[in-house]
């Protein structure tokens, strides 16, 4: 199965050499972030990797699902496709889609445990989840009011690639333009083989996840890094329908910055400015 090993270790070369050229200070704190991501990282995608084959195993049949045509909602982030898509997502019986959980925890074998782990919490009264969302609220009360994230709720199912090293939301934790720019330009400067590896790898995820569901329903997914990807969208799955949110430019391009901003402060701590403000 895919992995990029060598932007992994692209990362790592220029986080701890040529942290000059990130806005990210260089201090204890961000030592210790790399340092845990060096080695966690790696550790939990071994885990991911183990699940897999543990899918394979157990649950052969994954393979064989047969996709339904998507439909993908591919604004530009602060447009409102957060809101179009978790209004969408009610309708069950048509669409399937990734919690953020979902996401985190790829394998049907995590998916099914943890979803009688959740069962059996809600015998009790719900305790562990009633922890968690106490947790995030004291976590993300700040980037809550921007955009509401939380383990039970739809979200970007982009983010599997993640766990592939292949992201534009790498960016946030890395941010050296040279490691992610292919991806702000996925179908113009990729080359075919790592489109493909990476399309590859994402549509194998949607298949787990439909056949987690049981859903005979179209996967409905909210993408605002995907306009780059539509021709790759496309090709891999045919007869896929888009939905594309209009917002004023004029008040996008500040919440976004503003998003940012917000982002980048939580992950690497950037007090002031805002890095690579050209290429908004």
């Amino acid at each position: 199965m895919y992995f990029d090993f060598r932007r992994f270790f692209k990362a790592m070369f220029l986080s701890f050499f040529k942290w000059r050229e990130s806005p990210a200070p260089f201090d204890a704190k961000r030592v210790t972030f790399l340092v845990v991501f060096a080695i966690g990282y790696p550790l939990v995608e071994a885990f991911n990797r183990f699940c897999f084959l543990l899918d394979d195993l157990l649950y052969p049949e994954w393979k064989q699902v047969k996709l339904k045509p998507p439909v993908f909602i591919v604004g530009n982030p602060r447009s409102g496709t957060t809101f179009t898509h978790r209004v969408m997502a009610k309708d069950e019986g048509q669409f399937f889609y990734f919690k953020a959980w979902e996401i985190f925890f790829p394998a049907i074998v995590q998916k099914k445990a943890l979803s009688l782990l959740g069962r059996i919490d809600a015998r009790f009264g719900s305790p562990l989840e009633k922890m968690v969302r106490r947790i995030e609220s004291r976590t993300f009360d700040d980037f809550n009011k921007m955009h509401r994230l939380s383990a039970f709720e739809p979200e970007e199912d982009d983010k599997l690639t993640l766990h592939i090293f292949s992201s534009l939301d790498l960016l946030w934790f890395f941010p050296f333009k040279e490691l992610t720019i292919g991806f702000a330009h996925f179908d113009e400067m990729l080359s075919d083989t790592d489109r493909n590896r990476v399309m590859g790898f994402y549509k194998d995820c949607i298949r787990r996840q439909a056949f987690f569901k049981g859903s005979q329903g179209r996967l409905l997914s909210k993408n605002p890094v995907c306009p780059p990807k539509v021709n790759s969208l496309l090709v891999h799955f045919p007869g896929c329908q888009f939905i594309y949110p209009i917002r004023n430019p004029l008040e996008v391009v500040p919440s976004m910055v503003n998003m940012a901003h917000e982002m980048w402060k939580a992950t690497i701590r950037i007090p002031d400015g805002f890095p690579m403000q050209e290429d908004v």
